[in-house]
């Protein structure tokens, strides 16, 4: 009964939710959608992306792609939908999993320092709590406990590998660009 509980609230309550905001967003940076496609490719390609539990959630590759452009480095948001995806995969090969929380605001000047306070300490009573070891734990202003995509089920292998296979295709775009040679990969056109 729990179980269907919560597919229920995912797919009727939760999904819903998360469809409008990203779609908001998208309508917010223009080049937003086309970093989240070329996310979800890439790790559909690496067999990282799952609905189930040997994977990570679509929507959590969603949300990674969302904290780029909401949460931007000193270089402001992506002007590209490349510059996005390689952002996404320096953030990815870069990020310490295990050891914080992955916050994401989704929407503008709602994500304060009281909810970042009650994430980092539901993150630590989680992490000190005798649970184990968590691979990944991606909170919103609306999903405090990392709930929503069940993240805190992903296994710890499949986010080493995810780190990895990221670090891996950076170094090899860094490769590419710099060496000017483009026989070393072969060129997708969408």
């Amino acid at each position: 009964l729990a179980i269907y509980k919560q597919n229920y609230t995912t797919d009727n309550i939760n999904r819903p939710i998360h469809a409008s905001l990203i779609g908001n967003l998208c309508l917010r940076f223009p080049f937003l959608g086309f970093t989240i496609r070329l996310a979800k490719r890439w790790m559909a390609s690496q067999m990282l992306l799952s609905k189930f539990e040997s994977g990570i959630p679509p929507e959590v590759v969603e949300l990674l792609c969302v904290r780029i452009y909401t949460q931007p480095t000193a270089y402001g948001p992506p002007a590209s939908g490349w510059v996005g995806f390689v952002r996404f995969l320096e953030m990815v090969s870069t990020f310490k999993w295990s050891s914080e929380p992955f916050i994401v605001e989704l929407e503008s000047e709602k994500l304060n320092t009281e909810i970042r306070d009650e994430i980092n300490a539901k993150f630590n009573k989680l992490s000190a709590g005798g649970v184990g070891h968590i691979s990944m734990f991606v909170a919103t202003e609306l999903d405090h406990s990392s709930s929503w995509w069940n993240t805190l089920d992903i296994s710890t292998k499949v986010v080493q590998k995810f780190t990895i296979l990221a670090k891996s295709s950076l170094d090899l775009i860094k490769h590419v660009l710099t060496s000017g040679n483009t026989n070393d990969i072969s060129v997708i056109e969408f």
